[in-house]
């Protein structure tokens, strides 16, 4: 891929998401598309309620791809911790 369908690839991306669904760091976006473009995967960390997860689903949407989330909660109560073992155990 060229380096000109790649500018022509991220300013339609940026067309369709940046200031219609999504204010935030731009800079999110062209990571996002570095990754789509390179094949790889995206993890996105913040605090809850800064927009992770939608810029996702609208980065999947707009190219008509499958969107799927997963997420990572540490535990934070050491009972729960051995619940979920032994839970699993079961």
């Amino acid at each position: 891929m060229t380096e000109t369908r790649i500018q022509k690839f991220y300013q339609a991306i940026s067309q369709r998401l940046y200031n219609k669904f999504f204010y935030g760091d731009e800079m999110l976006l062209k990571l996002i598309a570095i990754a789509y473009l390179a094949r790889g995967h995206v993890l996105i960390e913040g605090p809850p309620g800064t927009g992770k997860t939608l810029i996702s689903k609208l980065f999947a949407h707009s190219l008509a791809l499958e969107f799927k989330r997963i997420q990572f909660a540490p535990v934070r109560y050491p009972g729960l911790q051995y619940l979920s073992h032994g839970a699993a155990g079961i």
